[in-house]
């Protein structure tokens, strides 16, 4: 008989095979039992966590982290697909990220940590932060985040940003889906142009790319993620 979940540890954070005849309900148990038998081991771990041998919806993804959560002292940080290769980048520019500190500025405290926002913003949902900040999840295009530090989001970004929103042109914005059409970095703006061509025949569902952005001697520049170096 398959088990109800193998957890394995890779680069990435934690990986759970799941089984995928169970009912939802019994293995969210069983995946609370495994977590808790590997408690001592893990301790107040702060892990992300990706997930398969089953599809599962949001909702269920987000029951299991609630779950996991709640009856243990890990933390999940967020929850990643399970692409090896694809992922491996996005978690090692993503934890540069957020360690990330922008530099002191006028009236207002250096930023010593990263506020965590778990879930898509709703539409016309207004996020602040006083200090860097990681979204697990969509920003939709009616939504506004304003941070002093870093905006990372691990979803889909369409939402309008401000980083640095004291002036430090040294925080950047990045996401695994980039698609924003305005946004600032401190007093810099950015202003997406709207090519409008009936003849055009690009496709409105290309999946938009993880790239980041930021300022170098005050021109906004958007890069690749992967290409973007510390």
């Amino acid at each position: 008989m398959e088990q109800a979940v193998i957890l394995k540890s890779e680069k990435n954070g934690l990986h759970l095979h799941l089984n995928p005849s169970l009912p939802f309900p019994t293995l969210l148990e069983e995946i609370v039992k495994k977590f808790k038998e590997s408690e001592n081991f893990f301790k107040n771990a702060k892990v992300a966590i990706s997930f398969g041998g089953r599809e599962l919806s949001e909702e269920e993804e987000n029951q299991i982290v609630d779950a996991i959560s709640s009856n243990t002292r890990i933390q999940i940080l967020c929850i990643l697909n399970h692409d090896a290769v694809t992922e491996e980048v996005i978690r090692q520019k993503t934890k540069a990220l957020v360690e990330l500190e922008p530099e002191p500025v006028p009236v207002a405290k250096k930023a010593s940590s990263s506020s965590i926002y778990r879930g898509s913003l709703k539409d016309g949902q207004v996020l602040e932060s006083t200090e860097s900040l990681l979204i697990m999840g969509d920003v939709p295009p009616t939504a506004t985040v304003i941070s002093v530090g870093n905006v990372i989001v691990l979803g889909l970004l369409q939402g309008k940003v401000q980083a640095g929103a004291k002036g430090d042109d040294t925080s950047v914005i990045a996401a695994t889906q980039f698609d924003p059409n305005r946004f600032m970095i401190g007093s810099n703006c950015y202003q997406r142009e709207e090519k409008r061509n009936r003849f055009s025949f690009k496709s409105k569902n290309k999946t938009p790319e993880a790239k980041i952005a930021s300022v170098s001697e005050g021109i906004i520049h958007i890069v690749p993620l992967e290409e973007f170096s510390f």
